[in-house]
């Protein structure tokens, strides 16, 4: 779904073709990830055992991450003390060890807030954090440029949290945010 009535959103990997004369939209999809997988290299982690694929996964982690930190502008990461940004800026922080992370702390729900777990990881990765405080009216407030920044309905409450931070980090001169935002499912999802 789309923000306006009578608008409807792509699925990824997909286009439309439109037939001017009828009027009829074809959706199509172009791309599908499984296309992507290695069959060899399935076939062959298939066979290592759990220390092995551990250590593939790291070196696979790190290398993305790594990759990522090549650019011409200052770059900092979103920090919630979740499995994926606490990774992601462990990585980080070995090529930028004076990285500036970003996260967010909502003192009005202890379960839901973050910033403790956070401010945790900050400490012992040694890099420097800075907190937005997440209230229901600054919440509220910034619900609708996050709605129109996003362009589509928000996928789930936090996104305004992490425009705001956005929005913080850009006032530090940051312009690119590594994210884990929604990687913490694939760790196995958050503990109650």
């Amino acid at each position: 779904n789309a923000l306006l009535s009578g608008i409807t959103r792509l699925e990824p990997g997909c286009l439309a073709v439109v037939d001017i004369d009828e009027g009829k939209v074809e959706m199509r999809r172009w791309y599908e990830p499984s296309a992507d997988v290695e069959a060899q290299l399935q076939a062959q982690l298939t066979k290592r055992g759990r220390k092995d694929l551990v250590d593939v996964l790291e070196q696979t982690l790190r290398s993305a991450v790594h990759d990522q930190l090549l650019g011409d502008v200052p770059i900092g990461t979103l920090l919630s003390g979740g499995v994926d940004s606490s990774v992601i800026a462990a990585l980080a922080r070995e090529v930028n060890p004076g990285l500036l992370a970003f996260g967010a702390r909502w003192r009005g729900n202890v379960a839901a807030d973050e910033g403790p777990a956070a401010e945790r990881t900050a400490a012992a990765l040694g890099i420097d954090l800075e907190m937005t405080e997440v209230t229901e009216q600054g919440w509220r407030h910034g619900f609708v440029p996050a709605s129109v920044h996003f362009g589509l309905p928000l996928a789930n409450a936090s996104s305004v949290p992490i425009a705001q931070m956005a929005e913080r980090a850009r006032s530090y001169g940051i312009k690119v945010l590594l994210t884990g935002e929604g990687a913490d499912e694939l760790f196995g999802g958050y503990g109650s």
